[in-house]
């Protein structure tokens, strides 16, 4: 044995564990698949965006889709859902940004297998991201979707993929997968 060895006791008689990093929270399972509708839906939804603000806004047109029941219709919304704090965007961008970091925490912390209860977050997640990209850029949402048959406030597609994304948390949480 030359200086420079070691003996091997029992402690160092193992070789550790090499190093690595574990991946992101909750494993890699889940993130391509969500990474895909995070993105899809924010294509989807800012393209939907432009169209309307290119196709509805300059002469105030509207487009009737099933007569009496469903129109395009462009407005711009400066406050949150239903119009809600009309006018102070920054903290609804501000509360934006909150409720995405909150949500990319809870969604760490869903079981690894919950396929549904992640995508559920992300869904939620790519639409508050949407609508925080139009407060962000416009100081307003593009909201083009109108069902007026119910007297419902024009919405977006980021609206309605939070919603979809809501339902499924609440329905997966009743079911207590998440």
């Amino acid at each position: 044995m030359t200086s420079k060895q070691t003996p091997k006791t029992p402690e160092t008689s193992e070789a550790a564990p090499p190093r690595h990093h574990p991946g992101p929270p909750g494993g890699w399972a889940q993130w391509p698949l969500c990474l895909s509708v995070l993105i899809g839906f924010l294509v989807i939804d800012h393209v939907t965006k432009i169209a309307a603000k290119a196709w509805l806004e300059p002469g105030e047109r509207t487009i009737g889709l099933i007569p009496g029941m469903f129109q395009l219709r462009y407005a711009e919304n400066r406050g949150a859902a239903f119009s809600l704090f009309h006018g102070h965007t920054e903290i609804l961008a501000l509360v934006s940004v909150v409720a995405v970091l909150a949500l990319w925490w809870w969604w760490t912390r869903i079981p690894a297998r919950e396929t549904w209860g992640r995508i559920a977050v992300t869904l939620v997640v790519s639409g508050a991201i949407g609508n925080l990209i139009d407060r962000v850029l416009r100081g307003y949402v593009v909201d083009f979707l109108d069902f007026y048959l119910i007297n419902w406030p024009v919405f977006n597609i980021a609206d309605s993929i939070i919603c979809i994304g809501v339902g499924l948390m609440l329905l997966r949480t009743w079911q207590g997968k998440m």
